[in-house]
Order: C-alpha cells, then sequence, then structure tokens
C-alpha cells in the first residue's frame, strides 16, 4: 500500500481507538474503464475490490457508488440485500450481475447497461463496515465518434486556396489539426498558419467543430497533400482525412500551353479556357 494510502487507513482507524488497523476495510484496487465508446449496446464494469482485514464477523457492510460528487448515492449495496441504484444510473445498472460468489463481494460492482455520453465523470466507490469506511474515486470518459468529418477545398481567389475541415456529432469536444505536405517529400509535413477554428454544441449534446485555412499558391509547389486530424483528448479515438491539390502543377501546363515564361499568374478566365480546351481532347 502507497504511503497516502496507509496514512488514510491509520486516520480512518484512529477515530475508533479500540480497533486494530489489522480490522479495518479498505479498498485495494478501483477498476474503472478509462474510455468507453457511446451507445454501443454493450456493457461497462466498474468493479470496486477491499480487503475487510481480519474481522471474523461483518455485521454491517455498506457499498455506495457516487458519480461526480457525494451528494447521494447512485448505487448501493446493503450485505443481505439486493442492490438498488438512483440518479442517473436508474435504470441503468444491471441489478443481478454479482463479480464474485463471496456474500461479502458479490454487489460490490457497477454493471453499466449501453453507456451513454451522460454517464462519462469521476465515479467514487465507498465501503463502510461497522469499524471504518474506505473511499476510492477514479474518472470514465464516455466518447461518441464523429457521425461525419469532411475535409474540402475551395479556390476564393485564382491565387489560393481555402482548405476547409468539419466534423459533425463528437464527444466530448474534439480538437482539429490541419497540415500539408509537399508530394513525394513526406518530411515537409507542416502543421498549416492561421487557421479559424470553432466549435459548437448540438440539441443533442454533442459537438459540431470546424478547421479552415487559407494559402496562397504562391507558397506551394506541384502536387500538395492537406491533411486534417480530428482527436478527442483523454481517449486514443482519432480520425483523419485527406485531400491532394494539384494546382500549382494544372498552372505550370496551363503556362507552357500558351507560351508563358517566367514568374506569373495565370487569370482565372484563361485557366478555365485551358482546362475546357484539355478536356475536349478526350472527347
Amino acid at each position: 500500500m502507497s504511503a497516502a494510502g496507509r496514512w488514510r487507513l491509520g486516520l480512518a482507524c484512529l477515530a475508533l481507538l479500540s480497533v486494530r488497523v489489522s480490522d479495518c476495510v479498505r479498498i485495494t484496487e478501483l477498476h474503472v474503464p478509462p474510455v468507453v465508446e457511446h451507445n454501443t449496446n454493450t456493457s461497462a464494469v466498474l468493479d470496486c475490490e477491499y480487503h475487510l482485514g481480519e474481522q471474523s464477523d461483518i455485521s454491517m457492510l455498506i457499498v455506495r457508488w457516487f458519480f461526480n460528487d457525494l451528494s447521494a448515492p447512485v448505487y448501493q449495496w446493503v450485505k443481505g440485500r439486493q442492490p438498488s441504484a438512483a440518479g442517473i444510473l436508474k435504470g441503468r445498472v444491471n441489478l443481478d450481475h454479482e463479480v464474485s460468489s463471496d456474500p461479502l463481494m458479490k454487489h460490490r460492482a457497477l454493471s453499466l447497461i449501453n453507456p451513454t455520453i451522460e454517464l462519462g465523470g469521476k465515479y467514487t466507490c465507498k465501503v463502510t463496515t461497522e469499524v471504518n469506511f474506505d473511499i476510492r474515486s477514479k474518472q470514465m470518459v464516455v466518447y461518441a465518434p464523429a457521425r461525419t468529418m469532411n475535409l474540402t477545398e475551395d479556390k476564393p481567389s485564382p491565387t489560393s486556396v481555402n482548405i476547409s475541415c468539419l466534423v459533425e456529432g463528437v464527444y466530448p469536444a474534439p480538437k482539429l489539426e490541419l497540415f500539408v505536405t509537399q508530394e513525394g517529400n513526406k518530411d515537409s509535413r507542416k502543421p498549416l498558419a492561421d487557421v479559424t477554428e470553432w466549435t459548437e454544441t448540438t440539441d443533442d449534446s454533442l459537438y459540431d467543430a470546424a478547421a479552415h485555412a487559407t494559402i496562397e499558391d504562391s507558397s506551394l509547389e506541384g502536387n500538395t497533400e492537406f491533411e486534417c486530424v480530428m482527436s478527442v483528448p483523454d481517449t486514443p479515438y482519432m480520425e483523419k482525412r485527406t485531400i491532394t491539390y494539384s494546382y500549382g502543377a494544372v498552372l505550370a501546363a496551363s503556362k507552357e500551353m500558351n507560351g508563358a515564361s517566367g514568374p506569373g499568374v495565370l487569370s482565372s478566365g484563361l485557366l478555365g479556357v485551358c482546362l475546357l480546351s484539355a478536356i475536349s481532347l478526350y472527347r
């Protein structure tokens, strides 16, 4: 046991001077899944392992679970009775779940039915006997994968490109990053500068988010890969989208077709004529 654990245990037992430390209850391990996916029709088991010491007869044993604060238990099991759930967990716990055949242990665990985002938070287990109590907490994140994620490009002018990344229906609020890589040179991958971001909450408590940047064509050479990476804090969940932007290559080809030489910018009208001419060759 850690020094902090021994201190907590000793402090609780000192409240009853006639009680030996070896008779005190102590929580030995709290198993709370750190990350759970939202609404997958599976269960999540939170287990509170404890040691009851050397007490020969346990006349009172109460296991309580709390959610986010200690104002009221959301789950309670009293030795010799059936467990019950309340508050946010009412109807969300399998009350028949048994983690052990030991009558002093069997209903200590929470079996959450189909966890959804509102069940993400801090879970606290408190074990009480007639001698003392012990308490421990851990956090559980319930995340929702994005319903959609898109990376797009558009031309606000003949000499620049807009790169926009949009995600919808994700939880918790995601982090979006935009990167640029020159074709054939993966070492050139770098984050885009001057990215504008926004995030908003939807009616169903999920998040929509977007990241946007405008890049001048003069800073690009040939084919360029743009990448959007979405991550959700405190989870391993990550998705990415990529697109290849070929404006530089099209511009160079169009200049050559028109006898242009040296640096310069092809007008959007002339570029359109060149593209239409190229397309007509394949009809």
